[in-house]
């Protein structure tokens, strides 16, 4: 989850258009990789982490930086509980 990582680096340093630039290309790599459980779930609104996903792309259309910041947070944590909930268990 490179794109992830860089978003989060462009939120911390405060970099709105940065942080822009990097939720497109993490949206577009979502996208590509839809139907890969985990990363769809990031798109799909009735889903708790699809609706924090869209928290921070709002606010950064709406250029509110604390705001991005902030659902990036909870939507990190979300990630953690729904990755941790589903346990990495890959079925052969």
């Amino acid at each position: 989850m490179q794109d992830f990582k860089g978003l989060a680096r462009a939120l911390q340093s405060g970099d709105i258009s940065a942080a822009q630039s990097a939720f497109k290309t993490l949206q577009s790599d979502l996208q590509g990789t839809q139907g890969k459980s985990q990363t769809s779930s990031l798109l799909d609104p009735n889903t708790a982490v699809g609706q924090e996903f869209k928290a921070v792309q709002d606010a950064l259309q709406s250029g509110d930086i604390k705001a991005a910041q902030a659902a990036f947070g909870t939507l990190k944590q979300g990630l953690r509980g729904a990755w941790h909930a589903h346990g990495h268990h890959h079925h052969h």
